[in-house]
């Protein structure tokens, strides 16, 4: 496999939840971009969830690797193979591995023969006061050799501090068989699954007279369709609802709209709403009026997810 160049520059200027994961968005997905051009047609790799130098997973490592996986499926899903997350850590767990042992090229040689990959992309990610270093590794899984490797510094603000300080359950525990501190466990931000799809949040923004939500909808079941209805509204932080102006996604628009989705992909939507007021600092709900069939034509029973205070 082509030795790939990654170019890992994430930078945070945005305390604020809304631009700062918008910001790290927007580079992952340059990243995705710059790592898709640089992939063989034909090619097939795996990502797994960045650690800190004790092999813990937190939820920034897993952000990232997530949303890596998402964007070089989008851009080029049709000409390269990206493993889906979950059976990359299945099969750490049925050879007793953690996502840190994968610095043994036994290990890499054993996990792409089962997987069937060419290389597998790895990383670390270090605390260091007021900043997080991100080496990310690609790793070889012929010869265990590292085959490039990438450096980012990025500012420990607002979304990332969260993220840092939210702890992903090790597939380490999994393995050995330790229980996990309920009191200590916390949900991943602005992230459901519901139906069989992983809907993730990625922030919400206003503009003079629009608020903008963006979100990533994963079929992690069976293929299915997906509907967000006109009912969708938010509410702000001073009682005002907002009425749904026009839902998006890269193929169609409308007050409504609905796409059949593969088992293992990841659409991305774009919701407009209607400005009430632009003293609005935060949305106090957002609530996705939803669906799910089997057919186009059938839209199933409609069900209201929704997030809560969303920083804007």
């Amino acid at each position: 496999m082509k030795k790939i160049l990654l170019v890992f520059v994430l930078v945070l200027i945005c305390p604020t939840w809304t631009t700062a994961s918008n910001a790290v968005y927007d580079e992952v997905s340059t990243l995705g971009k710059m790592i898709s051009g640089r992939i063989p047609k034909g090619s097939k790799i795996a990502v797994v969830e960045l650690v800190d130098l004790e092999g813990n997973i937190s939820s920034l490592g897993k952000f990232i690797a997530e949303e890596l996986i998402t964007e070089l499926t989008i851009i080029n899903g049709k000409e390269i193979t990206v493993i889906e997350r979950r059976l990359m850590m299945k099969v750490l767990e049925e050879q007793n591995l953690s996502v840190s042992e994968l610095v043994d090229p036994s290990a890499i040689k054993n996990v792409g023969k089962l997987l069937g990959a060419g290389a597998i992309v790895t990383g670390t990610i270090t605390e260091l006061g007021d900043e997080v270093r991100v080496n990310a590794r690609i790793v070889s899984t012929k010869t265990g050799e590292i085959e490039s490797a990438a450096r980012a510094t990025i500012p420990t603000t607002g979304v990332v501090k969260k993220l840092m300080a939210m702890k992903s359950k090790s597939n380490l525990s999994q393995l050995t068989g330790d229980a996990e501190d309920p009191d200590n466990s916390q949900p991943e931000l602005f992230f459901q699954t519901w139906q069989g799809f992983d809907i993730k949040l990625l922030g919400c923004s206003k503009s003079s007279s629009k608020i903008r939500c963006d979100l990533i909808v994963t079929c992690v079941s069976n293929d299915a369709v997906f509907y967000i209805h006109k009912e969708t509204a938010l509410f702000d932080n001073l009682g005002n609802k907002a009425v749904v102006v026009s839902v998006s996604s890269t193929k169609m628009s409308s007050t409504s709209i609905y796409q059949e989705i593969i088992a293992g992909v990841s659409v991305k939507y774009n919701i407009l709403f209607d400005l009430t007021t632009k003293d609005a600092s935060e949305i106090a709900a957002l609530k996705l009026t939803l669906s799910k069939s089997e057919k186009v034509n059938r839209e199933g029973t409609k069900e209201v997810v929704d997030f809560r205070a969303i920083p804007l």
